[in-house]
């Protein structure tokens, strides 16, 4: 009993052993089984991790893809629409000085996509330049040059030049309606030869700021003055031995041209010491040399036994003319009052010794009356002291007896001037035309010895009351 419960109980571990034994190859086996399920597993899920990253990395593969192809077409069409666009603008434009400035000079072609954002109208198209102008076509920005030149000369019209020697012109006398966008310097191309009698064409060159030129020709007709001047108031004197001779009083010198012609006085052929009728020449040159001459005679007498010098003459009419005369007057207006006075202070007398003006002009102021020929003298007397030219007019033909007034220079012109009353006549002459004379005065208008006369008539401008004239 013994030893079979021993053999069983060493049986029973052995059995339990080898049981535990199986039990842990059981057990290592399900947990090798469960590793390579738990590893199948992972393998599993890695794999669709993988694939599932795979999946979402083609995913952004063809997104950048798309991306970048549609970058590729945007630039594509882009620069297509620029070429295009591109093509639309003038790159430069040229323009002429003066010329206009519109929007459609940088365009090649219209679009409602063209627009200039260079404000273009701020420009000054006259003045040369060259500017940027930006534009913009479908919202693209392009720069265009804007070139402004002048290139073109001045033009403009001749005119006509008629010239007298020793007369002349500008050159901007020559030409009229001159046209350019600067200012033109204008001058002789060629010598107009001002001096030189003739027709000819005269070259007159333009030219701008810019150096542009052109050339107008102008016809020149130059005609030489060959017009002597005219000598008047020139007539034959009268003086006393002794005498200070005065030659000049009365005399005026005129010319077509020159302002201020010159008069000589030849007096060599007269002897102041001895009594007698001598020739005197007055020469008036003008500034080209053109000479006229008058000769007078001179007659010097042996002085009366009641001979009367010149400063007790002066000295009387002095006196009248200190009480009607002031120095603001103009010679019109003095001579007015001359003639006033004399009219209505010298009372007429049919009988005078005429034999020279110095006695009746003394008589005159002394008494106050006289007959014409006083008038004239006391006339010519206050005229020559307040210098206003003057001469003597006498009656032609003479039927029954003479009568003497004064020819008078105002307003530049001769005018008959005569204080003596006229019964047929009311009042006094003064300032008279010839026309306008009655036949109490007429004389011989032909006499080259009597200036010209004016002949338009101052009548109705005259103002016998306050003694002016009235302007025109």
């Amino acid at each position: 009993m013994g030893k079979k419960s021993k053999r069983n109980k060493k049986k029973k571990k052995q059995q339990q052993k080898a049981n535990n034994f199986n039990n842990q190859a059981q057990k290592v086996v399900k947990e090798e089984q469960v590793a390579e399920k738990a590893e199948t597993v992972i393998e599993k899920k890695t794999e669709v991790q993988n694939k599932e990253k795979q999946a979402r990395t083609s995913i952004w593969q063809t997104i950048l893809f798309c991306v970048v192809l549609l970058m590729l077409l945007i630039e594509t069409i882009v620069y297509i629409s620029d070429k295009n666009s591109s093509k639309r603008i003038v790159p430069l434009v040229k323009l002429e000085a003066g010329d206009y400035i519109y929007e459609s000079l940088f365009f090649n072609s219209y679009s409602n996509g063209n627009k200039v954002i260079t404000d273009i109208y701020s420009i000054d198209s006259d003045v040369p330049n060259t500017y940027k102008i930006q534009l913009s076509v479908n919202g693209f920005r392009y720069d265009s040059i804007l070139e402004i030149s002048d290139t073109t000369a001045p033009v403009a019209d001749p005119v006509k030049q008629y010239i007298e020697y020793p007369q002349t012109c500008t050159a901007q006398d020559c030409v009229t309606n001159v046209e350019d966008v600067s200012d033109v310097i204008i001058a002789f191309e060629s010598d107009p030869m001002f001096d030189t009698p003739g027709m000819r064409d005269v070259v007159v060159s333009l030219t701008d700021v810019y150096g542009n030129k052109s050339l107008v020709t102008v016809p020149f007709i130059v005609v030489r003055d060959q017009t002597a001047p005219v000598i008047s108031g020139a007539h034959d004197l009268e003086f006393m031995l002794g005498e200070n001779i005065i030659y000049r009083a009365g005399i005026t010198v005129t010319d077509n041209k020159d302002p201020n012609p010159t008069l000589v006085v030849d007096t060599s052929k007269v002897d102041v010491k001895k009594a007698g009728t001598y020739p005197v020449t007055y020469i008036a040159t003008d500034n080209l040399g053109n000479k006229s001459e008058v000769t007078i005679n001179l007659k010097l007498r042996k002085k009366p036994k009641d001979y009367v010098s010149h400063e007790k003459i002066y000295k009387l009419a002095r006196k009248v003319l200190n009480k009607i005369i002031t120095e603001d007057m103009t010679d019109t207006e003095k001579a007015f009052r001359i003639f006033d006075w004399m009219y209505k202070n010298v009372k007429y007398v049919g009988f005078h010794d005429k034999m020279s003006w110095e006695k009746a002009a003394y008589d005159g102021f002394r008494t106050h009356r006289g007959n014409c020929f006083t008038y004239y003298s006391m006339c010519k007397v206050m005229l020559d002291l307040e210098g206003i030219p003057n001469m003597m007019v006498s009656r032609y033909p003479v039927k029954k007896w003479p009568h003497y007034w004064n020819l008078v220079y105002l307003e530049g012109e001769w005018y008959h001037c005569d204080s003596n009353p006229y019964r047929k006549v009311k009042g006094y002459v003064f300032m008279k035309i010839d026309s306008e004379l009655d036949g109490y005065r007429q004389f011989d208008t032909k006499n080259p010895k009597y200036p010209a006369r004016a002949t338009k008539s101052v009548q109705k401008r005259l103002d016998f009351k306050n003694k002016t004239i009235k302007p025109e």
